[in-house]
């Protein structure tokens, strides 16, 4: 892992190491911080955004609290030039310079992903602005023997745990009487498997598995799992033991 470019970008960067692919793909990713960045989704001029915005702003109520749609300090400098550089005002994979690289905006920050560094670099070339500050973390594989191993689907630990793997499920909307088969089924099996709590109390209620996963040291249990729905398992992540750097 060489971290002088980031470091000299901006000295405060937060180098972090990868240790799952992400979004079944990549292996890097660059976070910018740029309060007001969920405006880049509509084709318009970002200060004019931000005037319009904050003049029709109104409170409204989420998840039991009041919240409102004004933005009260954007960082129009910073979306000017992102929008300026990357001609963006949709979500999604796209192709800058030739580089594969997919952004995902959750206001304030923006990330962006790609399956190696150098596209992260060039990006960042065209990002550059006053002292730098809006880079706030750059995660990478930490050696190239990781980029290997993340490249065949481990999950990197540097801690030894009790299980081999963890399946995922797929999030989605699940009847109750496929939640009990699932409850009644993960019961039998005692301490064969760990799930997290929050998972156990998404199955004692209709609705959406949002988040869900299971560990065990037995893979095949995801067959069993797929029998009760087709589309339960979303993929089986296997462990593997990494020395700390």
């Amino acid at each position: 892992m060489d971290i002088l470019y980031w470091t000299g970008l901006n000295p405060d960067i937060e180098i972090l190491e990868t240790t799952k692919m992400m979004h079944g793909h990549y292996l890097y990713r660059l976070n910018l911080r740029a309060n007001g960045s969920s405006i880049l989704r509509h084709n318009d001029d970002i200060a004019e955004a931000v005037e319009n915005r904050n003049k029709n702003s109104r409170a409204y109520n989420w998840a039991g609290s009041w919240r409102r749609s004004k933005i009260e300090t954007a960082d129009i400098a910073v979306l000017d030039c992102i929008k300026k550089n990357l001609h963006y005002n949709e979500p999604g994979p796209r192709v800058i310079d030739n580089d594969q690289i997919k952004i995902r905006i959750e206001d304030p920050y923006l990330q962006f992903y790609a399956t190696s560094e150098e596209p992260l670099i060039n990006l960042a070339n065209k990002l550059l602005l006053g002292d730098n500050n809006h880079f706030v973390s750059v995660m990478m594989p930490a050696s190239d023997e990781h980029e290997k191993l993340l490249s065949d689907g481990f999950v990197l630990r540097k801690t030894k745990v009790k299980w081999s793997h963890r399946i995922v499920l797929r999030d989605g909307r699940y009847s109750l009487e496929t939640k009990q088969k699932i409850q009644n089924y993960l019961t039998s099996l005692g301490d064969e498997i760990k799930a997290p709590e929050n998972f156990w109390t998404q199955l004692n209620k209709g609705g959406y598995i949002f988040g869900g996963y299971i560990y065990v040291n037995d893979p095949g249990l995801a067959l069993m799992l797929n029998l009760i729905n087709g589309k339960l398992v979303s993929k089986v992540e296997e462990f593997k033991m990494v020395p700390r750097t």
